[in-house]
């Protein structure tokens, strides 16, 4: 069984939850449902540790749903943000199951061609090492948008995204920041896959993660 640790928000999470059962369906027939549990964080406490850098703080509010997660029987969980990875150092060592990597998902979903990727995500994740590092290990050139666009990026997941509304005005921003000399555009917020359409040369983190999560439950 899969735990999935959602809340971060629950736009996203609900993604993760209908795709998986979606996918299961279409294997194992309509009435059957995926092997999956699911609980929430308290997203407004993780917020507040994530504004002020306390990744150890961000660990001790995920800790207690992981342990609900294998209370309930997950031999396996996944956390279905992006943001919320930044504390993965400081939560795994004390974790009760193992985690299911959104960054691993994502390396594996890298195109063997791509030199130059554009980095799209919450300030946090833009500007953290969560993905420049491996990335730029691997020979990928990591870019991110000026300072401005950043900030006005932030506005929109935090006060559009995450409670499930995106004005057009705020699509065509995202999407024209997609615009440039990159090999591909990661969408590096799983909210952000409801602003932009697959695409050749869009690697949606979400996807990609939800990929790794049915292949676990499908080895399972």
């Amino acid at each position: 069984m899969l735990g999935l640790l959602g809340g971060m928000s629950w736009e996203s999470s609900a993604v993760y939850y209908r795709e998986l059962n979606t996918r299961w369906q279409k294997v194992y027939g309509p009435y059957s449902a995926a092997p999956v549990v699911m609980t929430n964080v308290d997203f407004p406490a993780l917020l507040d540790r994530q504004r002020h850098g306390d990744r150890k703080g961000m660990a001790e509010v995920l800790l207690p749903a992981l342990h609900s997660l294998r209370a309930a029987g997950a031999d396996a969980c996944a956390l279905c943000s992006n943001t919320a990875h930044l504390a993965l150092e400081e939560l795994l060592p004390q974790a009760p199951l193992p985690v299911l990597s959104i960054t691993e998902a994502v390396l594996e979903n890298v195109q063997p061609e791509t030199t130059d990727m554009l980095l799209l995500g919450t300030e946090e994740t833009m500007t953290s090492r969560l993905y420049h590092e491996p990335l730029e290990a691997r020979g990928v050139n990591v870019h991110i948008p000026p300072a401005a666009a950043r900030e006005r990026l932030q506005r929109i997941i935090f006060t559009e995204l995450v409670t499930g509304t995106l004005t057009d005005v705020s699509r065509r921003f995202i999407q024209k920041q997609m615009q440039g000399p990159w090999d591909e555009v990661l969408l590096g917020c799983t909210e952000l896959q409801m602003a932009v359409p697959p695409a050749s040369g869009v690697l949606d983190s979400t996807s990609a993660h939800i990929d790794s999560c049915f292949r676990f439950l499908m080895d399972g």
